[in-house]
């Protein structure tokens, strides 16, 4: 038997034995997900924030959706970290939440606390967040005078809430609650030298 017809029958009984794994099956449906246009992003999709959060917060578009981002002149920095650059996405941080695909804000508001109440929300972050607690709450700072939180909803339903706790343009302290108030999503928001 000659070597080349050796070869064929031997590739035809692995593609008898082992059949062939598809990529992609007509029978099973394969969605990919959309892409944000961010040239003509949907209508309902917010374009502007409201003040005073607009002042150090932007508005970003990118393939999978709308972000908020700092504004220039500003710098939103996760703790010890000096080359991450914080960006809250319109999508929830749970897989088991969102459905895939681009996501935008289709609405914003801010929510205004000061005196008792800022202190109130400053006290309850140094209790659950040791991120919080070990970089803005030392005893040398002042307990925040204001507490801008932008509330966020997306085109899903679902609602994040940024707690700006602001002592000055230097040193405001920013927490991400999307629904629950984590650790990791604490940062510093402060004016670029």
């Amino acid at each position: 038997m000659s070597a080349l017809l050796f070869r064929l029958l031997a590739a035809a009984g692995c593609a008898i034995a082992f059949p062939a794994a598809l990529a992609h099956q007509d029978d099973v449906a394969q969605d990919v997900p959309a892409l944000m246009d961010c040239d003509h992003q949907p209508r309902q999709a917010v374009r502007e924030l409201p003040e005073p959060v607009r002042a150090w917060t932007d508005l970003d578009c990118r393939a999978l959706g709308q972000l908020l981002v700092q504004k220039d002149g500003w710098v939103w920095r996760y703790p010890a970290s000096w080359t991450d650059q914080v960006l809250v996405p319109a999508w929830t941080a749970s897989a088991e939440e969102t459905d895939g695909g681009a996501h935008y804000f289709k609405a914003v508001a801010v929510e205004t606390r000061d005196g008792e109440q800022a202190a109130q929300l400053h006290e309850r972050f140094v209790r659950e967040l040791a991120t919080y607690r070990m970089h803005a709450a030392h005893a040398d700072k002042p307990i925040p005078s204001i507490v801008y939180t932008l509330v966020a909803e997306n085109d899903l339903g679902h609602r994040l809430r940024i707690n700006f706790l602001y002592r000055s343009d230097e040193d405001i302290w920013a927490v991400t609650c999307a629904p629950e108030c984590r650790p990791e999503t604490v940062f510093h928001v402060y004016r670029r030298e």
